[in-house]
Order: structure tokens, then sequence, then C-alpha cells
């Protein structure tokens, strides 16, 4: 069986947006979010989206640092972390492309 190997995700997490957005900045992901953080759904709302871009199950997804703070480090423990890398990059573009499209 294959060991998982760990990638390490350092997140801002921004609220108030009219549109989500993920974009790349500053060595972090800046995630913008119009929901403001409610009893932990906000963490788990993260949790869930980070799963469904680097196809890692939520189980495997943890916050090692600013469980309560607006930048956080999270490991995605996977056994193709260059996988799961490039299926984040994919989904970052996919979601940011949309936004931009005229309604």
């Amino acid at each position: 069986m294959l060991k998982p190997d760990k990638l390490a995700l350092r997140v801002r997490v921004q609220g108030g947006a009219k549109q989500p957005r993920i974009e790349r900045g500053d060595g972090e992901l800046k995630i913008r979010r119009g929901a403001s953080p409610v009893e932990g759904a906000a963490i788990a709302a993260l949790i869930a989206l980070l799963a469904a871009m680097t196809g890692a199950p939520k189980s495997r997804i943890t916050i090692l640092r600013g469980d309560t703070a607006s930048r956080k480090l999270l490991r995605v423990s996977t056994t193709a972390p260059e996988d799961a890398l490039a299926k984040l990059e994919r989904s970052m573009a996919l979601l940011n492309a949309t936004d931009t499209q005229p309604a």
C-alpha cells in the first residue's frame, strides 16, 4: 500500500465577496466568499471546497494553523500530491473563468 504524501496549502479566506473566487497571491491561495463565518460552517465549507477541487476526501484535509484566523495552513494527505495540485489549478481556472462570463 502506498503511504500518503502531504500537500501543504496556505490559504487566506476573505468574506463579503459578490462572487466566490479563488486566486493566487503572496504565496497563498486567496479564497473570497460571500458568506460570513458561522459556528464552524465556514471551515466545513472551506474543507468541502478544497476536497472537491483537489479530489482528496474531506477526511484527509486538516487545518494545521489558523483555525479561527483568516490565514490558515492546511494539509492535504494524498497518494498523489502532484495530481491534487494539478486538479486544484484546473478547478481554479474553471471557477474564475465562469466568474468573468457575461450573463
